[in-house]
């Protein structure tokens, strides 16, 4: 039973699609948090400390700030796309256009100021729980 009630779900197009969106999301999502601590360890080695004042704090706000930024995504879903596309799909796009564009920049976080690698890591954050 269990294999072919697999095989009859994943017949359904939207289901894959949304089934592939998801688990998309959450690589991207527990890969950013697994690696946001080693990003601000090397940048506050190689500058000093950080604007926050310490490590963790910085790692919890970068996180934390999804909670905020899910909260404004999902309103902000319930009014995008004024009929032509569902607003879901609109702040998603949004949010991983913002994510691509942190993750082609990263490789270049070591020149960045602390305020600026702030705002970039919370712009980031924001991003991938969005």
């Amino acid at each position: 039973h269990g294999v072919q009630a697999l095989k009859a779900i994943t017949k359904s197009s939207q289901f894959r699609a949304a089934a592939i969106g998801y688990f998309g999301h959450m690589w991207e999502l527990y890969a950013f948090w697994a690696h946001v601590p080693s990003l601000i360890n090397s940048h506050s080695q190689a500058h000093g400390g950080t604007v926050l004042g310490n490590e963790s704090l910085t790692s919890f706000a970068t996180i934390a700030i999804g909670a905020v930024s899910c909260t404004v995504a999902g309103i902000w879903s319930l009014r995008a796309g004024r009929n032509i596309y569902p607003g879901s799909a609109v702040v998603a796009m949004v949010s991983l256009i913002i994510s691509l564009f942190c993750c082609l920049i990263v490789p270049s976080y070591q020149r960045m100021s602390q305020g600026v690698f702030l705002f970039f890591l919370l712009a980031w954050g924001s991003a991938v729980i969005a």
